[in-house]
């Protein structure tokens, strides 16, 4: 019995790293080409390579969070200052819950580090709830990355 026990606990770890692996290639395969914002894609595998250490599936990129997620993170950079989107209840649609966050930063490496050290930030990022994201940046004169990202649970 003890070693069944430790063959399937084996097994199991198995099978979670293969899933974890399959849902970061799904992330690569799924995340959002065509005119994206610098880093958008990076910031979206990211996301999705810490759901899958804490073993929870991977996001989807939906168009419509990604054009609400770039809208907002072009006013913050055109006016150099972080903001939540006060219209974000409206612009998203179909949702039964919603939530975003904001940052800027010189690199998506600093900026991702920084969500995971915030409680809220990484919260969303780490939501079991939400299932569809957008990832959203811009860059602002100075080089200054900003970073929208827009988390939804839609309606069923």
């Amino acid at each position: 019995m003890a070693v069944y026990r430790s063959l399937s606990a084996q097994l199991v770890r198995r099978l979670a790293v293969v899933a974890a692996v399959v849902a970061v290639l799904l992330g690569f395969v799924v995340s959002p080409a065509a005119h994206a914002g610098p880093g958008e894609g990076d910031f979206f595998n990211r996301a999705n390579s810490a759901r899958a250490s804490y073993r929870l599936r991977g996001y989807v990129s939906k168009a419509d969070l990604v054009t609400v997620a770039r809208r907002q993170a072009q006013r913050m950079a055109s006016q150099g200052r972080l903001y939540h989107n006060p219209s974000l209840q409206r612009e998203v649609t179909g949702w039964r819950m919603i939530g975003e966050n904001v940052g800027r930063g010189g690199t998506v490496a600093a900026i991702h580090y920084a969500f995971m050290k915030s409680t809220a930030h990484r919260a969303n990022l780490l939501d079991r709830d939400f299932t569809e994201v957008g990832m959203g940046t811009a860059v602002d004169a100075r080089g200054v990355i900003y970073v929208a990202q827009v988390f939804r649970l839609p309606q069923r």
